[in-house]
């Protein structure tokens, strides 16, 4: 398998088992805002999960995976100059291990291997109620900050993760919401646990020493050294580790800057920019490090992880010397359909010149309104994304000639009418109006995270438009000469989505071949005299009776092979 599919496959797989047991760590903890006995009691679920032989197994492992995977790909880093939120995750997963030491030998350490019962009894007194370290610090504070650097690695993780998914960005605001809530809860439950421990130790000043005697940190005897020998023990344990982990990070780090001069001073090919921007780079890196190496700016939604497909170049020199895909490239090449000449910047390691261009424009705005749509959340669409969403397109017919009969009152009021036909059936159906084009409508369908249900939305809000406006027509067969007519198209497929205008005119839309395509299929309801037409997936995943259809294969301007498309004389005669 290759390399770079495993590491891809690794660190999501480790990051998301971490994620999971962290989560539920800090759901335990809140159950602290009743008392410690309540935060006793919930843990046994938790244990349950985590402390038998698979989920011991799996949560080790997934941690040694989950660093290694990361001093990978610190040793594969070609540049310094990464997004400002890149390096907060690296910084901080190094830092991680360090704090995650002595947590571990003095909770999984002392259970497995030493006997001990780390209750949160013991831990909550250990933490709040013994004097603090050498450096002045109560355990308490250090949990604290033990949980905000790795919460903050892990929602860093999850966004690159999730942020080119158009779920991510319909719920993102109750994401941030839960980002939030589960550790102010978690925080709020260990503060107020070891509240009642100190309230506790007030009027019983052994209160202390009985609960870490009953866990077995401290162990019954005469000699006051030898009962607090355990916990010594485990001290010792753990800065032995801690001490071999600054030594080890201080060798990886001096190996990394070794690397990263050696590749500096070693630039034996270019890359060739449209700006004229020429970077001269070493063999190994990447176009998009050869990009932030020359400060040039280049779209990378996920980071560089070969998910959302932002970074993506065309290559304009010639193919032949141009290496292979790797398995995570090729995966999305062959799910997208590229041409052999569009490639993913942050996988493509030339071996020698090389002259691109990037596809998906960086900045859209000037830094002002990049910081105002960053504060409202749509920090993804300043760069778009690509996502597979459907496109529903609807005109009217003849009608600059009606126009022209009608007196300007009653145009407006005829297409208000229209829009508002076309707009709540559109609506009501989960989807968007995106558009108004002169006497036609764009529409959106992507409110689900299941192009199955945004299929059957929009063949439902075609029906109930169809519906609407033979009503519409009956109502007003005394005012018009002949009815008002229409077509609709509609087409599934990848598209590019993002904020898209200047100024106050800036606003989300989509571009791309789905929508060329959609707007054709509406246009060849004039020739083929029909009100709908539904390209051949659409109808698939929509799970609709075929047999209503007429079948037909056309060749659609733009694209090389004819495409499948159903027409129905009448869109409110759709059975769905």
């Amino acid at each position: 398998m290759d390399t770079a599919l495993v590491i891809k496959n690794g660190r999501i797989f480790s990051g998301l088992v971490l994620f999971l047991y962290v989560l539920g760590h800090l759901i335990n903890h809140s159950f602290g805002i009743v008392s410690i006995e309540v935060l006793d009691k919930s843990r046994i679920i938790f244990n349950y999960i985590w402390r038998n032989p698979i989920g011991t197994s799996l949560l080790y492992s997934s941690f040694l995976i989950h660093i290694l995977i990361n001093l990978i790909s610190i040793f594969q880093m070609k540049t310094l100059k990464l997004p400002f939120r890149k390096w907060v995750q690296i910084v901080l997963g190094i830092i991680i291990p360090w704090f995650l030491i002595i947590h571990i030998v003095f909770t999984g350490y002392a259970h497995h291997f030493e006997g001990i019962e780390d209750t949160y009894s013991s831990v909550i007194v250990g933490s709040w109620v013994a004097p603090p370290d050498i450096w002045g610090i109560k355990g308490g504070y250090y949990y604290i900050a033990m949980l905000l650097v790795v919460w903050v690695h892990g929602i860093i993780g999850i966004h690159y993760l999730c942020s080119h998914r158009s779920w991510y960005k319909r719920y993102r605001a109750s994401i941030n919401s839960f980002f939030m809530i589960i550790p102010t809860l978690s925080l709020l439950g260990f503060f107020l646990a070891g509240k009642e421990a100190l309230t506790i130790s007030d009027f019983n000043k052994d209160y202390l020493v009985q609960e870490l005697t009953n866990s077995r940190y401290l162990v019954k005897s005469l000699d006051q050294a030898e009962m607090w020998r355990p916990a010594i023990n485990l001290q010792i344990l753990a800065d032995k580790i801690e001490v071999n982990y600054l030594i080890a990070l201080v060798v990886i780090l001096l190996i990394v800057s070794a690397n990263l001069y050696f590749v500096k001073i070693n630039k034996k090919i270019k890359i060739f920019f449209p700006s004229g921007r020429t970077i001269p780079v070493s063999k190994g890196y990447s176009i998009l490090d050869a990009s932030r190496e020359g400060n040039i700016p280049h779209a990378s939604t996920c980071g560089g992880k070969g998910r959302c497909t932002t970074c993506r170049v065309k290559i304009l020199s010639e193919l032949k010397d141009i290496p292979k895909p790797n398995e995570v490239e090729k995966r999305v090449i062959d799910r997208l359909g590229f041409e052999s000449n569009i490639r993913l910047a942050c996988q493509l390691r030339p071996l020698s010149d090389i002259k691109v261009q990037p596809l998906v424009p960086s900045k859209i705005m000037d830094q002002t309104n990049n910081y105002i749509m960053r504060s409202f959340g749509f920090e993804n669409n300043l760069q778009g994304r690509e996502t597979e969403i459907v496109i529903m397109f609807i005109d009217l017919r003849g009608f600059t000639k009606l126009s022209e009969q009608k007196l300007p009152y009653d145009v407006i009021h005829i297409l208000n009418e229209y829009f508002r036909i076309s707009g709540e059936a559109i609506e009501n159906n989960d989807g968007r109006v995106d558009k108004y084009i002169g006497d036609g409508v764009m529409a959106i369908f992507d409110g689900n995270n299941d192009n199955k249900l945004n299929c059957k939305n929009a063949l439902k809000a075609a029906k109930k438009i169809s519906k609407e406006m033979k009503k519409f027509n009956e109502l007003s067969k005394d005012e018009f000469v002949e009815e008002l007519k229409f077509g609709l198209g509609i087409h599934i497929g990848n598209s590019i989505v993002g904020l898209i205008g200047h100024g106050q005119s800036i606003s989300e839309t989509a571009v791309g071949d789905t929508v060329n395509t959609a707007s054709r299929l509406e246009q060849l309801t004039k020739d083929l005299k029909c009100e709908l037409i539904i390209s051949e997936r659409v109808a698939n995943l929509a799970s609709v009776d075929q047999s209503q259809f007429k079948i037909n294969k056309v060749e659609i301007r733009g694209k090389n092979q004819k495409l499948n498309i159903l027409t129905l004389p009448r869109g409110f005669d759709l059975a769905i």
